[in-house]
């Protein structure tokens, strides 16, 4: 009925869930008092007896206070618990994720419906169906021990009644348990489905093979809502069932109240008192049964949510200590089968602006990856501060990569800048004033300024402008542009370029690039050729040499000069 492993990662917030259950049960005392009233002003307008009428409506109007400020108070409780289960488990989720390497792979549409609808199946799990549950238990018993004073005969064949909901919950368990597993892979295999198809949509309008899948999707919709009707349907009877237990158990306190009157082992009072109150022996358990639905719903999103986390690696650690140097030692990799680097030897310190060129599949980029510790290597060694670091370790906080495209999300650019670790408002506007970006925003809000999803509202080089000022605040000991000044104008261009050259005073600086004219701002230059590393050194030495970089310098300045005559 529960889940452990679920009721273990959230066990400091249990001490939430019974503190909702202590106010479900002084509603219920509050209920009982104002039952009691009730019934004590029937039985003495039938009897014809005389009541204080202002003490009976000051104390029903002080009860139906107190009742709606708990009822109330509780829906504070479980909204507040709410919002900690889903912050919790969100966390939980996107850190795992965030902390995975680059290279792993996830399926978007489940993380999707997993972060989504599965963390508020969960949600609704906590804030209702594990205090309806104890306070199911415990309703029924205070409501015997009432009971009990008037007629323990009825008091205890209703509460003999009460079980007769959680046997049908049970029966109902095995079948709903595996509807529901079924339920939720057929939910996130259709979304899988959908996602993939619309993402690859033009490839499939290419090659004509758009109306199979089409056919393919209807089907999988198709079977998506047979197993949604069996749900319905199972949930529907099961509520069909605890509804015949519950008014049956209420038609009997009834009959069983009026036969203990007729035979004066009650009074008046106490048969109109266990009338009105027998019904609340079964509607916490029959309240408990429509969750119940909701808890199995949870315990199935549980089950996929943990699958997903226990796929995932452990959060690695990070590398704590500051990189004063950077080394590969006849480093060799490749991926299946296929050499990408070969043999690539080179030592960097603090204070080195370098630039990587090459033709395009030279193995330029796999050298940023590899600085990352994104990828294993076959053999050699990467040294960092001349020691070689397990390949588990994350070097996200002390290498910053940034590449061509760089996605913004939609929020402010306080949000974007605060991504990278800093909140000081102060830092921000210094960096903003820094990559030129403080005068476009000044008059528009300034850090306030409302970002679109991926940042379609400023141009392409002050979104590359943007992301550089995020990793500026990341204040990195290596920074690693891969192509960072593709497809930006030539201001930004110049700017990104400026701060480089600032960075390269004291950190390291990898510039990966296609336009050899950026080789004369750097220090030393390395030239990649089918992943070999065949020269190095500054523009001028490489230049005057007749080599790869001559060659590659010249044809660039020939196209660039007939792109030029043609315009």
């Amino acid at each position: 009925m529960f889940n452990k492993r679920l009721l273990k990662t959230f066990k400091a917030e249990m001490k939430n869930v019974y503190g909702l259950v202590l106010i479900q049960w002084l509603v219920l005392v509050c209920h009982i008092l104002l039952t009691f009233l009730h019934s004590y002003v029937l039985s003495c307008l039938y009897l014809k007896q005389s009541f204080s009428l202002v003490f009976y409506l000051l104390s029903v109007i002080c009860l139906f206070a107190l009742k709606c400020f708990l009822q109330t108070t509780q829906n504070k409780q479980a909204l507040s618990l709410s919002e900690m289960i889903k912050t919790k488990l969100r966390k939980s989720v996107f850190d795992k994720i965030y902390h995975q390497k680059q290279t792993t792979v996830f399926k978007e549409s489940t993380l999707t419906q997993l972060t989504s609808e599965g963390i508020d199946q969960l949600e609704i799990y906590f804030s209702k169906y594990i205090p309806q549950f104890f306070y199911a238990m415990l309703a029924p018993l205070t409501l015997f021990i009432v009971v009990g004073f008037m007629s323990l005969k009825v008091a205890l064949i209703l509460l003999l009644c009460v079980p007769l909901i959680p046997v049908s919950i049970v029966v109902v368990q095995k079948i709903a348990k595996k509807l529901l597993a079924k339920y939720w892979n057929s939910y996130t295999g259709l979304a899988d489905s959908f996602l993939e198809n619309l993402q690859g949509l033009t490839t499939l309008k290419y090659y004509q093979t758009d109306l199979y899948y089409q056919d393919k999707m209807d089907r999988e919709a198709e079977d998506f809502r047979k197993k949604t009707m069996r749900v319905l349907i199972m949930q529907l009877n099961s509520i069909s069932v605890m509804d015949l237990v519950a008014y049956g158990g209420f038609g009997l306190g009834v009959v069983l109240g009026l036969q203990e009157y007729l035979n004066q082992h009650i009074t008046f009072m106490m048969f109109v008192f266990i009338v009105m109150i027998s019904i609340e022996f079964f509607l916490p358990l029959r309240m408990l049964g429509s969750y119940f639905h909701i808890g199995q719903n949870g315990n199935a999103a549980a089950d996929k949510i943990f699958k997903l986390l226990d796929s995932l690696d452990d959060i690695q650690e990070s590398y704590q200590e500051s990189i004063s140097s950077l080394s590969f030692e006849h480093v060799t990799f490749g991926y299946d089968e296929k050499i990408i680097l070969k043999d690539v030897s080179f030592s960097l310190s603090k204070g080195t602006f370098l630039t990587i060129v090459g033709e395009s599949g030279s193995g330029k980029s796999t050298i940023a990856s590899l600085l990352m510790n994104l990828y294993p290597i076959q053999k050699g060694k990467i040294l960092y501060n001349q020691e070689t670091i397990p390949e588990t370790m994350t070097l996200y906080q002390k290498i910053t990569l940034i590449k061509d495209e760089t996605y913004i999300l939609k929020g402010t650019v306080f949000d974007h800048l605060a991504m990278s670790g800093c909140i000081d408002e102060e830092k921000m506007m210094a960096v903003l004033k820094e990559v030129k970006l403080f005068e476009v925003f000044e008059n528009q809000g300034g850090l306030k300024f409302q970002l679109n999803e991926g940042a379609k509202n400023i141009s392409g080089g002050q979104r590359q402008r943007l992301a550089l000022a995020r990793a500026l605040l990341r204040e990195s000991d290596v920074y690693i542009f891969d192509e960072a000044t593709n497809n930006v104008d030539r201001e930004s261009e110049e700017i990104i370029l400026k701060i480089m050259k600032r960075l390269a005073k004291d950190k390291i600086v990898i510039f990966i690039t296609h336009r050899m004219a950026h080789c004369k701002e750097s220090q030393l230059t390395f030239v990649m050729k089918e992943g070999r590393l065949i020269q190095q050194g500054s523009y001028d030495e490489l230049f005057n040499q007749a080599n790869l970089f001559r060659e590659l310098v010249e044809n660039q300045k020939n196209l660039e000069r007939i792109i030029e005559n043609e315009r």
